[in-house]
């Protein structure tokens, strides 16, 4: 079983080394960080590092992740903002243990989107327990500071798509519950108590959109998005608790 971890950062090195210092190296099969800001001035000797001339949309950032672990014939993919702490150096394990107990292929930290709750308190739509360890949490948003796809979901859903800048993460999950590897859109798979394995840098403040100019260019990408999928975010439909719940439960009738 191989893990490679992908980093992407930008201008914040102070971040980045607590990120770095973090990370459970003899966990990591291949470890690869790209830069799209000033070049850093630590010593960085176990990571692979891609230094871009420009500063490109996070979409291109992560598929130079993605592309550098998968020549390398990666088993899990992870990939990880830099402002985030790895606080246990078992999380990628238990992480692929949910993975393969639930037959997902994709999992994300809760982190700050919506919905969530508070790191210790979460509130998830769904819990479903697999095992007397194992539990997973569906939430109704996602976030995209932690990530972990299987090879299979990689190379059937594929990359993100370059011609998002704001929405790449929804398009690219939105492909992903098409596929055997979520359950569905609107119910975003985490694991239980992930706030005990990864936490947001304390330094840093929530992402928030002040509106404005990037509003703008959301309206943008709300209408690319439609004209690829032939459908509007809001709208792709909620199909609730026991359907999924269906779902799940025809996973594990299989799997007996």
């Amino acid at each position: 079983m191989k893990i490679g971890v992908g980093i992407t950062t930008y201008n914040a090195e102070h971040y980045f080394k607590d990120l770095y210092d973090s990370l459970p190296m003899d966990k990591i099969d291949e470890l690869v960080v790209v830069n799209g800001g000033d070049e850093y001035k630590g010593n960085y000797d176990k990571a692979h590092w891609i230094q871009h001339a420009n500063n490109f949309y996070p979409s291109f950032c992560r598929n130079d992740c993605l592309r550098f672990l998968q020549e390398r014939d990666m088993d899990y993919y992870v990939i990880i903002e830099d402002d985030m702490i790895i606080k246990d150096p078992d999380i990628f394990e238990k992480y692929i243990n949910a993975m393969k107990v639930s037959g997902l292929g994709y999992f994300c930290f809760a982190s700050t989107s919506w919905g969530s709750g508070e790191p210790g308190k979460r509130t998830p739509k769904l819990e479903i327990q697999f095992t007397k360890d194992t539990s997973i949490c569906l939430y109704p948003n996602m976030c995209n500071e932690f990530t972990i796809k299987s090879k299979e979901c990689l190379e059937d859903t594929g990359y993100y798509n370059n011609k998002f800048r704001y929405l790449w993460d929804v398009e690219n999950v939105y492909r992903i519950s098409k596929s055997k590897h979520m359950y569905d859109f609107w119910y975003f798979p985490d694991i239980k108590n992930s706030d005990e394995l990864i936490i947001n840098h304390p330094e840093t403040e929530s992402r928030i959109n002040a509106g404005g100019a990037r509003d703008d260019k959301l309206s943008v990408e709300y209408n690319l998005f439609n004209e690829i999928h032939s459908t509007n975010i809001q709208s792709i439909p909620n199909v609730g608790n026991n359907v999924v719940k269906g779902k799940i439960n025809e996973y594990i009738n299989r799997n007996k």
